[in-house]
């Protein structure tokens, strides 16, 4: 038997010890725990050491593996101190947890939990700047001397998991006793007693029910009305999320169905967890429900489910305490058809209807040269069926950054929202902007009709350089609407953090339309109109490589949370590539040397021209040059996009 524990560790050097019970029961007491009452028994125990700059806690309810309330704990406890935390744990030496939080969010995920959806990781250089801006305590403890560590890390690859664990808890300078700490002079100790209220008869009348859209949690979420693929002949699962405030009693699902195919609905489950500042802070579920559905009519409009005894309890008064639903639908595919479901969930005093979701049983009638042999990966089985589906309409460039060709820029952003002629759209405006040294990004979201958007004060802002802006979305959707419906996107490249890893600043401009019928009837949107500005502009602003194109994909590409790959890309590279490919000095000349998405009609310039045959591809596309050396290449009828990709094969994105 190897190590076996599961320890919270602050970060609070200056934190005096009578504090600590303090802050720690405030804590505690959030979660339903209290000091025993006269006579009353203790049924858990927390012990409080110092281990050089950090107080680690050790809870005996979760003292060999945390079951929610460590996180929790962290997540109330790194808020209200302004201050970082670690949650480790490790199982008989055989794998390991780390979980960093910051100001009540988990920010990174390692060892088994990083496996874990729900939770999130960084990597790479973003990786490196958070630890180093969280721990660094010295001129080794840059982002490029942490990386390097990291990296080395990653490569040992012990066949001992608190060996692992520990190396990584060094970087933060948490010694690696305190891991598993026992002993040692405790200089605070709480006992506590649950202070569980009962679960009322019904749910309170400030119960309230809504829809939480995560576009990285449920990228389907986002393409209504456009149909989302999913794969032919098989099950798969589907999830709408929901912010519960407040207690419930009882849960009902009522699923309106309009199937054109022969779907059949497998299973549906509930379960609800303890949600906090934007992030499910425990896997422990607070309730949960399933139903198995083998026996459901194939051909039913309408779907009714009931478990009464789906209970939450109702927060203490004054508690911000809420619950995340994670709403799941199995549902099979048959061979070809199409199926629109629209759930609403409701409990005593509160409903909520939540967005409908169609789906397209999908064949891929077109697989790229660069997909590996079955079996894929599931993100890249993913990716193939997204490029087997028309969802989106999109036109892409990248263009060196030149301060000059802004004002285009947002002549050519107006000019393509200017041609959605309904009314009462509502313009969705998000910035964020560059990291500072400091490693913090700053961000902005704000709403106004589209209608006035062009007359704001703030809107020749957003297209000026010196705003300092890495990523500007705008969106357009209809009045109540989650999501968007069409948008612009105009993104700087990241900045590296390490000496001699940044390449020439390039900007990405796209435009993107949902392609459904219903779409374009509520934007008022013509789509060669609307595309027609990005026609004439990229003709003329020299594209580094570029594409107009369909799929189920929106662009968007790297922020300074999280990498961004097109489905093309997650086609041609393994995930441990695509890890290595980027935070490091092999992204410039991945960028630069590879075209990042293949469509019927592109844009490629001077460095990605000298790689290919151009007799070749002037055989299956018609070549036209543009601005800057670069060429438009339009496929011919008749060749196919596979015609088009074999001659592209020294430039597709594979890892070399």
């Amino acid at each position: 038997m190897g190590t076996t524990a599961a320890r919270l560790h602050l970060r609070a050097p200056a934190l005096l010890d009578p504090a600590i019970a303090q802050v720690l029961g405030k804590a505690y007491a959030r979660l339903g725990w209290s000091a025993p009452r006269r006579g009353e028994v203790a049924t858990r125990q927390v012990a409080v050491t110092r281990h050089a700059g950090f107080l680690t806690i050790r809870d005996s309810g979760c003292a060999a593996l945390d079951d929610g309330t460590l996180r929790e704990v962290a997540a109330l406890v790194s808020r209200q101190l302004g201050a970082p935390a670690l949650v480790t744990g490790v199982l008989d030496s055989d794998s390991f947890d780390l979980l960093l939080y910051e100001r009540g969010k988990q920010v990174d995920a390692l060892g088994a939990g990083a496996e874990d959806a729900a939770l999130k990781t960084v990597r790479g250089a973003k990786q490196a700047a958070l630890w180093a801006r969280l721990f660094g305590e010295a001129a080794m403890d840059t982002a490029g001397d942490l990386a390097a560590r990291m990296q080395a890390i990653e490569a040992a690859d012990s066949a001992f998991a608190d060996d692992t664990l520990a190396a990584w808890c060094a970087l933060a300078h948490l010694p690696a006793e305190a891991i598993a700490a026992e002993g040692g002079a405790p200089v605070a100790a709480l006992a506590l007693s649950r202070r569980a209220a009962a679960v009322p008869a019904a749910a309170p009348a400030e119960t309230a029910l809504r829809f939480f859209f995560s576009e990285d949690d449920c990228p389907y979420h986002g393409f209504h009305p456009a149909a989302w693929p999913c794969a032919a002949g098989r099950v798969q699962v589907f999830r709408w999320l929901v912010v519960c405030t407040g207690g419930m009693q009882g849960l009902t699902l009522r699923l309106a169905l309009r199937d054109e195919g022969g779907f059949r609905l497998r299973g549906a489950s509930c379960v609800a967890l303890p949600f906090h500042n934007g992030q499910a802070t425990s896997m422990t579920p607070l309730a949960s429900w399933e139903a198995t559905l083998d026996a459901a009519d194939p051909g039913a409009e309408t779907l009714d489910l009931a478990a009464p005894d789906f209970a939450v309890r109702t927060p203490v008064p004054g508690s911000r305490a809420q619950a995340i639903l994670i709403l799941r639908l199995g549902i099979e595919a048959p061979d070809d058809g199409t199926l629109t479901i629209a759930p609403t969930l409701a409990t005593a005093g509160a409903a909520c209807a939540l967005p409908a979701l169609t789906l397209r049983a999908t064949r891929p009638a077109f697989r790229p040269m660069i997909a590996p042999p079955d079996p894929l990966a599931p993100e890249q089985e993913e990716a193939l069926l997204r490029l087997n589906a028309p969802a989106i309409r999109k036109a892409v460039a990248v263009i060196a950054d030149d301060a000059a060709a802004r004002p285009a820029i947002r002549a050519l952003a107006e000019a393509a929202l200017d041609a959605c002629t309904s009314d009462d759209l509502v313009c969705v405006i998000a910035t964020e902007k560059h990291m500072t040294e400091a490693g913090t990004v700053t961000k902005t979201a704000r709403e106004i009709p589209r209608i006035e958007a062009f007359g704001q004060k703030a809107w020749a802002r957003l297209f000026d350089g010196a705003a300092d802006l890495q990523t500007l979305r705008i969106g357009l959707r209809r009045p109540g609407d989650p999501w968007p419906l069409a948008g612009f996107l105009l993104q700087g490249s990241l900045r590296e953090m390490f000496e001699g890893a940044a390449a020439a600043p390039t900007l990405t401009i796209a435009l993107w339309a949902n392609a459904s019928p219903e779409a374009e009837a509520a934007l008022g949107l013509d789509w060669p109109r609307f595309v027609a500005p990005f026609l004439h502009w990229v003709r003329g602003a020299a594209p580094l490589q570029g594409w107009l194109g369909e799929a189920a994909w929106i662009p968007g590409f790297d922020t300074y949370d999280d990498y961004a790959f097109t489905p093309w890309e997650m086609l041609g590279t393994a995930p441990h590539s695509r890890m290595r490919l980027h935070g490091s000095a092999e992204a410039p000349a991945w960028l630069n040397g590879r075209l990042r998405f293949v469509a019927p009609r592109l844009w490629l310039g001077p460095a990605l021209l000298a790689g290919l045959d151009e007799t070749a591809l002037a055989a299956v596309a018609e070549i036209t040059p543009v601005g800057g050396g670069a060429v438009e290449a339009a496929l011919k009828p008749g060749p196919g996009l596979a015609a088009l990709e074999r001659v592209l094969a020294p430039i597709l994105p594979v890892a070399r």
